[in-house]
């Protein structure tokens, strides 16, 4: 099994969480993610999720310190199993305008801020990625 080491930023401004829309490339599935993806030899979890967030939603965050959470869990993307580690992280941000386009993968379908009260429904595809989610927002935004 590939075995992948991620960082992913839990990022909630006025009652939203900053979301991307991605589609798998295999069964074209759209799921709602939060920022993250592949933390690149030399960087740290934290910089990963700041570099991923501004990526894939356009936006600039401040990691809350101390606010990782670890945890690994098998996910199938692409028709491939991949055993992640995902470093969460708590983060704010001073501007939560969206920019109007995104340079990003062709699965990255757009960026949203997402109201808290939905986020139950969107989430429910995979609970290895939302209680570390729900964790973090309750302990820093709640």
């Amino acid at each position: 099994m590939k075995k992948r080491h991620r960082a992913s930023a839990v990022v909630v401004f006025e009652g939203q969480l900053l979301t991307v829309r991605l589609q798998d490339p295999h069964t074209k599935v759209v799921n709602y993610f939060i920022p993250g993806g592949k933390v690149e030899s030399g960087e740290s979890p934290e910089d990963a999720a700041k570099r991923e967030t501004l990526e894939e939603a356009g936006i600039k965050i401040k990691i809350i310190p101390g606010s990782e959470i670890v945890e690994t869990y098998p996910f199938v993307w692409n028709n491939e199993l991949i055993e992640c580690t995902t470093a969460f992280f708590a983060a704010t941000c001073d501007n939560p305008s969206l920019p109007k386009d995104i340079n990003d993968a062709p699965y990255n379908l757009s960026a949203q801020w997402l109201p808290l009260s939905d986020i139950d429904a969107k989430f429910e595809f995979d609970q290895n990625i939302f209680e570390p989610i729900k964790r973090l927002i309750t302990k820093y935004f709640q």
